[in-house]
């Protein structure tokens, strides 16, 4: 029978967590079961004869009759006997005298592994026909279409190792009576031990041939692979075809638990005869006599000893091996030509087993040459990543730990000047940098790639970058990389080595595959190092950013704060400037109107003074509450073309007047960039007396200096006012604008001024900035935006 499941090489029962998956598992093993169970059994002779009890409760003469019926099997077994013949030699001729001379078990042995034989050559040969049927027709696309060798399976090899696995386990027995294990027994334990691989075989052909293509390719014994693929490994598989025979407990105890530690093995009176198999095993292995379809590391025949019990004292083992290597090779050949398998001397045995252990011998070599160069390439690793990492801890930007990373690639990879896609956050552009071989950076540029690369949901970009593939399609794939990178790189030589696949996700470009100089795990940890490094330091900068951004806020909340009380300051001042003009105004004007009136008649020039001194006061203080009006509710400006100069003369004469009609002297100069303007020169004239004014005061001896310029910056207008006083005193620089604020004697000035002005640029959308040095005078400026009549912004030098 042959059962070959299409899912064979997929690995269906690997790494297996969620229910679904586990009960697919489950049916595939019983579905393997089931093709055991559907096995032929037994010869008729081997079941009767595995039927019948001891020697002393049967019939000799049946047993004959029942064996001689078979005249091929019966020459067969006659042979294995007369080489089991303790010395009797021809005499054993007939099967009668066989069983008399030998023994039942000595005979039962016999048919049975004359019987296993015959069976599995029979079934083996079906094997060779090409399979047909729903089994042997691998499903189109699945990994199933991957070639296998079908021949994989060293049939005529797995036997000769299985006969001397049984040689050896007898001889065992023999020499150590000790152990309480029939001599027969042991022999064909050890015959039947490995019986679930070839059982495998028959029922999986193709999926076991992958099972021995794997183990012997990753140098591991069959057990993991099988159960890896199949579901089951051939332990399991021994003990259910055990059981489908009827064999013998202390046969399926052999089959099942042979090679597991003595110490883990469930109670079982036949313990003695699994370890005597196992060490048989192990012996056979350590010969290198025949195929046992493992191919991991060979156990040690002294620690399996000590291990089994068969050691002495001093941990050395109870049977040395150069002395049964001999009985076993002449034992190994009698059998075989017993058996129908040509052995060719025990001389060729020998000879063979030389020839496997010199292979084995070779390619252990060339297992530890490849780890002696796995070694170097891992030691180069982290030699490339220690020094990566040194330079990349002293890294203080992002593009500095870029160059760190290119200058690494080149020196690891071998590669000429790199290239590197970046993108730090889902939500920004590509950035392609280029780098020069020692990973200075030598340009930045954003590459826009097609809408499904720039989707961050589908990270298509860093999903489908494989750095093992080739690239020959690398300018069909990707176009716009490829035309990004069409000079000095070859697009056709190029790599996609993906260094992190989350943000910040970066790609690293190189002309020669990394697969020649670093195996993939090499190549994974130098990527993480150089993706960690990249991590760290993007998400540094990001927080520097956020800190950044954070201050920003917090500067702009203090701000907006500090806007917010002085507009409700100045809405109560208004409120309250507005009920004093309405409460106070009538009187004032009454009182200022009376002492105009009064001034005629009064004749004393005492009195004619106070009424003056009652004049002037309440007008005074009408003005007082103007300007406090004034600040609390700015006037709307009236924007109008104006010629800049004539508003800086009319700015003057006020000046002047406020000034107590002191000329104010000024040194004016009015660029010709800025002669005309759009703005409203009344309110203008008025905030640049205030000025005027503060600068005469602070140096009533000394010149004023006066310009107008463009801000290159913003393309602001500037007023610029400039005194030789003393300069401001750290208290008035910080309360200059405060209403009612001054340094002056009292009763000079009420310290509104500058408000004033403040309010007045302000409601034009300017603003109002005052340097002071001590000593070195004071410099008010005042910019205005938006002043130019038409046609785009310019930067005046």
């Amino acid at each position: 029978m042959s059962v070959d499941p299409t899912t064979a090489g997929q690995s269906p029962v690997a790494n297996l967590v969620t229910p679904s998956q586990e009960a697919a598992r489950q049916r595939q093993i019983e579905l393997v079961l089931q093709g055991v169970d559907s096995l032929p059994t037994l010869a008729p002779i081997a079941s009767r004869l595995l039927a019948l009890g001891s020697a002393n409760d049967v019939d000799i003469a049946e047993i004959s009759k029942i064996i001689e019926s078979d005249p091929a099997t019966s020459t067969r077994i006659l042979a294995l006997c007369r080489r089991a013949d303790k010395g009797l030699g021809e005499k054993v001729t007939t099967v009668r005298r066989a069983i008399v001379m030998l023994g039942l078990d000595a005979v039962r042995s016999a048919v049975l592994s004359v019987s296993v034989y015959d069976l599995f050559e029979r079934e083996a040969s079906s094997l060779d026909e090409p399979p047909t049927g729903y089994w042997g027709a691998p499903a189109s696309g699945t990994r199933a279409e991957a070639k296998v060798d079908v021949h994989a399976f060293d049939r005529e090899g797995f036997w000769k190792y299985s006969v001397a696995v049984a040689a050896a386990a007898e001889l065992i027995a023999t020499r150590r009576r000790e152990m309480k294990v029939s001599p027969e027994e042991a022999f064909t334990a050890g015959l039947l031990h490995a019986m679930g691989k070839p059982v495998l075989e028959l029922v999986l052909p193709k999926c076991y041939a992958r099972v021995v293509q794997l183990a012997e390719r990753q140098g591991t014994d069959s057990a993991p692979i099988e159960r890896q693929i199949i579901g089951l490994d051939s332990f399991t598989a021994g003990r259910r075809i055990a059981e489908h025979w009827r064999l013998p407990t202390y046969l399926r105890d052999a089959m099942w638990l042979h090679s597991q530690p003595l110490n883990s093995l469930p109670t079982t009176e036949h313990k003695n005869l699994v370890a005597i198999v196992t060490l048989a095993r192990t012996v056979v292995r350590n010969l290198h006599l025949g195929w046992s379809g493992d191919f991991g590391t060979i156990p040690d025949y002294a620690a399996v000893s000590r291990h089994v019990g068969l050691a002495t004292p001093s941990g050395q083992p109870a049977l040395k091996l150069d002395e049964l290597t001999p009985a076993i090779h002449a034992e190994m050949t009698d059998r075989l030509e017993a058996l129908g398998l040509s052995a060719g001397g025990s001389s060729e045995v020998l000879l063979e087993s030389l020839a496997k252990a010199n292979a084995h011998l070779g390619k252990l070599n060339a297992q530890l040459d490849e780890r002696q160069k796995e070694t170097r390439s891992v030691a180069r690793v982290l030699e490339a990543v220690g020094a990566f990492n040194t330079h990349a801890l002293d890294a203080r930007s992002l593009t500095e730990t870029l160059s760190h990373t290119a200058s690494s690639a080149v020196s690891v990879l071998g590669c000429s000047a790199p290239s590197m896609l970046l993108q730090v956050r889902d939500d920004e552009a590509w950035r392609l940098y280029r780098f020069s071989a020692n990973g200075q950076v030598l340009s930045t540029s954003e590459v826009q790639p097609p809408p499904h690369f720039r989707d961050p949901s589908s990270r298509v970009l860093a999903g489908v970058i494989d750095p093992t593939q080739s690239s020959a399609m690398l300018p069909h794939v990707f176009p716009w990389l490829a035309e990004s990178l069409a000079e000095p790189m070859d697009a056709a030589k190029l790599r996609l080595v993906p260094i992190t696949r989350h943000s910040p996700t970066a790609v690293l470009i190189v002309d020669k595959d990394p697969m020649a100089a670093l195996s993939v795990a090499n190549l994974g940890v130098m990527t993480s190092a150089w993706g960690l490094a990249i991590c760290d330091i993007a998400r540094s900068d990001a927080a520097i950013r956020q800190g950044e951004q954070l201050a920003q806020l917090n500067r702009d909340l203090a701000d907006a704060q500090a806007r917010l009380a002085e507009a409700q300051s100045y809405a109560r001042l208004g409120e309250i400037a507005a009920g004093a003009a309405h409460e106070m105004n009538n009187p004032l004007t009454i009182i200022s109107g009376q002492a105009q009136l009064m001034l005629p008649r009064v004749k004393d020039s005492r009195d004619r003074a106070s009424i003056v001194q009652i004049a002037e006061a309440s007008e005074h203080l009408g003005a007082l509450v103007r300007s406090l009006h004034l600040i609390a509710s700015p006037p709307k400006p009236r924007i109008a073309t104006c010629d800049v100069a004539s508003v800086v003369q009319e700015a003057l004469a006020l000046a002047q007047i406020r000034n107590g009609n002191t000329p104010v002297r000024a040194s004016v100069r009015v660029g010709r960039a800025t002669d005309r303007a759009r703005l409203d020169p009344k309110l203008l004239a008025l905030a640049l007396a205030e000025l005027l004014v503060n600068a005469a005061e602070a140096d009533s001896r000394g010149e004023i200096e006066f310009s107008t310029h463009v801000d290159p910056l913003d393309d602001a207008l500037l007023f610029r006012v400039t005194d030789h006083g003393p300069g401001l005193s750290s208290k008035a620089a910080t309360h200059a604008f405060d209403p009612f604020f001054s340094e002056k004697a009292a009763g000079r000035s009420h310290g509104l001024g500058l408000t004033r002005a403040k309010a007045i640029v302000e409601a034009m959308g300017g603003r109002i900035v005052l340097q002071s040095h001590p000593e070195r005078g004071t410099i008010a400026t005042l910019a205005i935006s938006n002043w130019r009549l038409a046609g785009p912004k310019t930067i005046a030098a």
